[in-house]
């Protein structure tokens, strides 16, 4: 009996060991897999930034919804990189003119 009373109490140590054990890490574990859905929520809320820029300086204002921003991804990207280009252009000449008008 008393063999049998000791062999309960190691068993019990042994499963109360395990479950602090577990009440540790299971917050690690879950703090891990948050921060790597949040990294890649923000690597989309950035894309999804960036789009809204385009559209805002080819169209002048920003989309009501995402079927409009998707469309405009797939379809008038190649305008928006052409008027991105154009701007590029522009400013240079502005600044090379600039320049040259200040040291005449």
């Amino acid at each position: 009996m008393n063999n049998l009373f000791k062999l309960l109490l190691v068993v019990a140590a042994g499963a109360l060991a395990f479950l602090c054990y577990e009440s540790i890490v299971t917050p690690i574990e879950f703090n891990e897999v948050r921060d790597a859905r949040e990294k890649v929520i923000v690597e989309r809320l950035i894309d999804i930034r960036r789009a809204e820029t385009e559209y805002r300086n080819i169209k002048g204002d920003y989309t009501a919804s995402f079927d409009t921003l998707i469309n405009f991804i797939k379809n008038d990207k190649a305008v928006a990189n052409l008027v991105y280009v154009i701007r590029l252009i522009c400013t240079w000449l502005y600044v090379t003119a600039i320049q040259n008008f200040s040291y005449n």
